[in-house]
């Protein structure tokens, strides 16, 4: 007979080496192998078990392997075949973040060994869902993973000979956290604007960093709750950004709209004791916000119809006297303005003439006016 085998490659430290039994006889059948690996270690195999095994060397080097078989003529032959074991890498990596719908940074520590470098590197971050970006090829990728939640993440590290090692870490991926403010929709210019992050939505005790900013271009303002006066009416991107305690960040943003305030004014007339004296609103905004309520306190309490919602309404005095006259306009964005102007009521005059017939002239009358008033109006 004629004893041969072969063996698989790359023969690498603490990895699988599978010899392949080649031997041939001229007749009967081989019955029998030994194969003494050069390691210390012999396995003896009998038919009908595969001639074929599997060995793992713990230590790198030069191996000397032989082959011994016995037919059954009860001949022998043996072979012998160098085998040279080539030092695995050691493969192992660290990551930076850990939240979802962020990147998070993968960095490759794994090292060579008896002078064979790292030199390819495959990595599986176990996210099947992610599609084609499950895997990656670089030494130091990124990956952006489709959901919170628990990772296996695999780095199988390469080196020039092809020996390889796998290193596997548990990766959770944290959820964002959950992010809402409450504010009103419009402000009005030159007045203070509120913002209040939503305590029962946020959670407050994992919540390291609140972060807002209006849209304006001010500086940032890092408080759980914010208040901001605008500088010019028009519409602006407010945005509130947090920070958890796993270092986790979420943000929302929403619209917020400044509108100029109105300017309350009006005029009156004809200002008389127990007489109509009639209002006239003359209020405006400059940025065409339309006004939409009006609120008269006419300053007569003792009167019964002391205030009015009417634009342009009348009121009768009942008595002389000073009075305060105050107006407040509220405009469609929420906007008001107040006017309070002093007006006197006077007394009416009281009519009166006298008159004489001319006897001597016929149809001719003289009137005399005997009109006075009661106060220096």
């Amino acid at each position: 007979p004629q004893a041969n085998f072969d063996f698989t490659i790359p023969t690498c430290q603490d990895t699988e080496v599978q010899f392949i039994d080649l031997s041939s006889t001229g007749s009967g059948y081989v019955t029998r192998w030994v194969y003494d690996y050069g390691d210390g270690s012999v396995d003896n195999i009998n038919y009908p078990d595969s001639p074929d095994p599997i060995h793992v060397y713990d230590t790198t080097g030069t191996f000397q392997v032989t082959q011994w078989i016995l037919t059954t003529d009860s001949c022998e032959a043996e072979i012998s075949k160098e085998i040279f074991v080539t030092p695995a890498p050691i493969a192992d990596f660290e990551h930076e973040g850990s939240c979802f719908d962020a990147p998070v940074q993968f960095t490759d520590l794994s090292v060579g060994v008896g002078g064979e470098p790292v030199s390819e590197w495959s990595w599986d971050f176990g996210d099947p869902l992610s599609g084609q970006n499950n895997f990656s090829q670089l030494q130091n990728p990124t990956h952006i993973f489709s959901q919170p939640g628990t990772y296996d993440v695999t780095l199988i590290a390469f080196n020039s000979s092809t020996c390889s090692d796998t290193v596997v870490q548990q990766l959770i991926v944290q959820p964002l956290p959950d992010v809402d403010f409450i504010s009103e929709d419009l402000s009005c210019f030159e007045s203070i604007a509120y913002f209040y992050a939503d305590s029962t939505l946020i959670d407050m005790g994992a919540t390291q960093i609140f972060e807002w900013t209006f849209g304006d271009g001010s500086p940032p303002v890092y408080q759980q709750n914010a208040m901001h006066q605008y500088q010019a009416t028009g519409e602006y991107q407010v945005t509130l950004t947090i920070t958890d305690t796993a270092g986790c960040v979420n943000a929302i943003m929403k619209l917020h709209t400044v509108v100029e305030a109105p300017t309350a004014s009006f005029e009156y007339a004809n200002a008389c004791q127990s007489d109509t004296t009639s209002f006239s609103d003359f209020s405006y905004t400059s940025g065409g916000d339309p006004i939409i309520e009006w609120l008269w306190d006419f300053g007569d309490p003792a009167s019964p119809n002391n205030t009015s919602t009417q634009q342009n309404p009348v009121h009768i005095y009942s008595a002389t006297g000073d009075y305060q006259v105050k107006l407040v306009v509220t405009s469609q964005g929420g906007c008001t303005d107040s006017l309070i102007r002093n007006i006197s009521i006077y007394e009416r005059p009281l009519a009166g003439f006298s008159y004489v017939a001319d006897p001597c002239q016929v149809g001719v009358v003289y009137f005399n006016d005997s009109s006075f008033a009661n106060s220096t109006s």
